[in-house]
C-alpha cells in the first residue's frame, strides 16, 4: 500500500457515546496489575510461552524450552517473570513444577474487572 493509498483511506467513524463500553473506568489497583502483566508480555518469547501454555494442559519448563527452541535457562527466567506478573500459575505434575495460563490473566487482558 502506497502513501497515497493510505492518505485516501476514510477515517473510522467515531462511536457515539451510547456505544461506549458500559461501566466505570477500572480502578488504580486493577490498572496497575494489568499494566504489569502487559509490560511482561511485551517480550516475544514470553508471548510464545503464554501461547503454548494456553494451548494445552500444564507444561513444564523443559518441554517449553524444547518446543520454543530456546535454552532452558532463558525459558526459566521468562516463566519466572510470567508467574510473578500473574500470567502463569504453577501446578505440580509428578512433583515437577508445571505452568498453565491463569484465567484471571486472560480475563484482565480481554476485559479488566471493574
Amino acid at each position: 500500500m502506497s502513501v497515497s493509498d493510505v492518505l485516501a483511506l476514510e477515517p473510522a467513524p467515531i462511536r457515539a457515546r451510547d456505544e461506549a463500553v458500559p461501566g466505570p473506568p477500572i480502578d488504580r489497583e486493577v490498572a496497575e496489575r494489568t499494566a504489569d502483566l502487559l509490560r511482561v508480555l511485551g517480550d516475544a518469547t514470553r508471548l510464545r510461552i503464554l501461547s503454548l501454555a494456553a494451548a494445552g494442559d500444564c507444561t513444564d519448563a523443559t518441554e517449553l524450552a524444547q518446543r520454543l527452541g530456546e535454552p532452558l535457562t532463558t525459558v526459566t527466567a521468562h516463566v519466572k517473570a510470567l508467574v510473578a506478573a500473574g500470567g502463569l500459575d504453577v501446578c505440580h505434575v509428578n512433583e515437577t513444577p508445571s505452568y498453565c495460563v491463569t484465567r484471571v490473566a486472560i480475563a484482565q487482558l480481554v476485559r479488566p474487572p471493574r
